[in-house]
């Protein structure tokens, strides 16, 4: 099955870099091409589409990111003054981490742990960001290389139990790190 390249010519995806599972098994795929986010069915059907015009600070401007948590709040990355915004289960924003005085580019990458709090990567600049849920920052991983707990482009990672699993994408590997409880 594939999905995103059947729909109308209006609904087709961009590339993409990130998508995410919500609690009732939906598809979240961020489009920035098309400045959205498509949500589909398990089954490859579009469901609906948030977008806006990226007027306001809360609006989705090139969304690059989307991770659902298991609260049913939605994390997304995108090209505004925020580096990662958090939106409740209603879709109002609760918190937003301001770019400003964060050496970071775009998040392409997230993941939640209700025991763990958030991660976040920054491809083009080495770095993993963790954060607690009111996005607040609680350390930046960024130790360039390629020896062991050194990362090159990072790319997907997936928290599992008390550990972090990073894609190392520039030294073809996978690297797996002890994550604190925050």
């Amino acid at each position: 099955m594939s999905f995103g390249d059947q729909e109308n010519e209006d609904q087709r995806l961009g590339p993409v870099f990130s998508l995410s599972i919500d609690t009732e098994n939906q598809v979240w795929v961020a489009d920035p091409s098309h400045n959205r986010i498509q949500i589909y069915s398990s089954n490859g059907k579009l469901i609906r589409c948030l977008q806006n015009e990226g007027e306001s600070p809360e609006d989705l401007q090139e969304p690059v990111s989307v991770c659902c948590m298991a609260n049913g709040e939605i994390l997304i990355g995108d090209k505004s003054i925020y580096l990662l915004k958090h939106f409740d289960a209603d879709g109002e924003m609760r918190h937003g981490l301001k770019k400003e005085g964060l050496a970071f580019s775009e998040i392409y990458f997230l993941d939640s742990h209700p025991d763990h709090g958030i991660f976040a990567t920054d491809y083009w600049n080495n770095q993993i960001l963790h954060l607690n849920f009111k996005l607040e920052v609680i350390s930046i991983a960024k130790n360039p290389g390629i020896r062991a707990g050194q990362l090159g482009k990072v790319g997907g990672l997936v928290i599992s139990k008390d550990q972090l699993m990073v894609a190392d994408f520039e030294n073809f590997r996978v690297q797996a790190l002890k994550v604190p409880h925050i």
